[in-house]
């Protein structure tokens, strides 16, 4: 895989069992019902599965913000580069601030 398709996981999360999702004495639960008996699984890779299927939602966001930011980035900084502007306008200090700030949370 050498894209990932936010879209697609996306569509992938709302289709699935609401979350969240548990890991209860091997097996894989939401709060309605078991949705896997993981009897052939180790209990750290229900753990696993239970951990990534309820971080994909948050993750897309997170990854849709920092791409906003990149973009919005590169637009300032081909401006810059190509002497149209000095200074940041309004516009492109807000980009700046966002991309900082996304670059200083994917460092925590």
């Amino acid at each position: 895989m050498d894209q990932i398709d936010l879209s697609e996981l996306r569509r992938l999360a709302e289709a699935a069992s609401p979350l969240p999702w548990e890991e209860e004495d091997g097996d894989i639960a939401n709060e309605t019902r078991v949705l896997f008996e993981t009897k052939f699984a180790t209990p750290e890779d229900a753990q696993y599965l239970v951990a990534a299927a309820n971080a994909v939602p948050g993750l897309c966001d997170r990854l849709d913000a920092a791409l906003s930011a990149l973009r919005e980035l590169k637009v300032c900084v081909e401006k810059y580069l190509n002497g149209i502007r000095t200074l940041p306008d309004e516009h492109e200090a807000a980009a700046l601030a966002a991309a900082r700030e996304v670059l200083e949370r994917s460092e925590r």
